[in-house]
């Protein structure tokens, strides 16, 4: 009997996709620092500042208010980590941290929020998942930069193909006109990674 498997550009980029995801959410192994502990407490204070709303009936007021659950989350996550410094901990806070960062991006879309990327809370965030990736150990930082440069390559391969069926002209303009270079600047140790750049490689006509 012989074994076979069939892949595509697609496939392969939503497995390097979900790769990536992973190794970002654990990156960090257990060595707890000092920087990291701040950055950690920093979160937690701007969290209580952010996304406050009114309430009401519209598509953009129902978004806002889903971001409750997954603050509650990472509220609990963070405090447990700097309780225990316990990876797990850390890294769900990561995984639910990348949720609200979508659902606030769809917010920006129907104009219910301030702009993630340019907010106060959001270079908060930056702080943090800098200290988290320089507190974790030389494999683990090894790993994610294989991950990503996985994910970049498959990404390439999936633009490529998309261009050639004439299909996803939003993605690959998305892809061609900025976020591949951003993306490579932190492949390169260029600039610190963090979680809005790599939402915007689901969806909008990547057919992932």
């Amino acid at each position: 009997r012989c074994w076979f498997m069939v892949s595509s550009p697609l496939g392969e980029y939503g497995e390097a996709l979900d790769l990536f995801n992973d190794a970002y959410d654990w990156v960090w192994d257990g060595s707890w620092t000092n920087e990291l502990e701040e950055a950690v407490l920093n979160l937690l204070v701007a969290l209580d500042d952010a996304f406050a709303t009114d309430g009401g009936a519209s598509i953009s007021d129902m978004l806002k208010s889903s971001l409750s659950s997954p603050k509650q989350r990472i509220q609990k996550h963070l405090s447990k980590a700097i309780e225990s410094q316990d990876p797990l901990s850390l890294g769900r806070a990561v995984g639910s941290l990348r949720a609200m960062t979508l659902v606030q991006s769809l917010c920006d879309t129907f104009g219910a929020g301030q702009g993630l990327e340019s907010s106060p809370f959001y270079q908060t965030i930056i702080a943090f998942e800098t200290e988290r990736f320089k507190a974790s150990s030389s494999g683990k930082q090894d790993e994610l930069r294989g991950a990503l440069r996985r994910m970049v390559l498959a990404a390439d391969a999936h633009v490529a193909d998309l261009y050639s069926c004439g299909r996803g002209q939003d993605f690959i303009r998305r892809w061609s006109g900025g976020l591949r270079s951003e993306i490579w600047d932190m492949l390169e140790g260029c600039a610190p990674m963090h979680p809005l750049p790599f939402q915007k490689m689901r969806g909008g006509g990547s057919g992932y």
